[in-house]
């Protein structure tokens, strides 16, 4: 919230001072549509690489948890063999 805050100042901030500006009206509006622009683009890029940046953590962490799942897979499956191997040697011995 807060940085949502502080970009809601600035871009007010930029707009108050534009059109305090000492200059003609068409002027002005120009200028406020090339910085509206250039917010937009910054905005836009900015979110992509955030984006970006959450897909490529998201896709790690699954690769982790499928290694995780597939190891305690195996581990189950080995602790079951072992176990009725175990009890097939007791079965035997009685």
């Amino acid at each position: 919230m807060k940085v949502q805050s502080f970009i809601s100042g600035v871009a007010v901030g930029l707009i108050v001072g534009v059109l305090l500006a000492p200059e003609k009206g068409e002027e002005i509006r120009r200028k406020i549509s090339q910085k509206a622009g250039d917010w937009k683009d910054s905005f836009k890029d900015t979110y992509d690489e955030i984006s970006s940046t959450v897909s490529e953590q998201i896709g790690k962490a699954k690769g982790k948890a499928d290694d995780l799942k597939n190891k305690g897979e195996r581990a189950y499956s080995e602790a079951k063999d072992k176990a009725g191997e175990a009890y097939s040697n007791a079965a035997e011995r009685l």
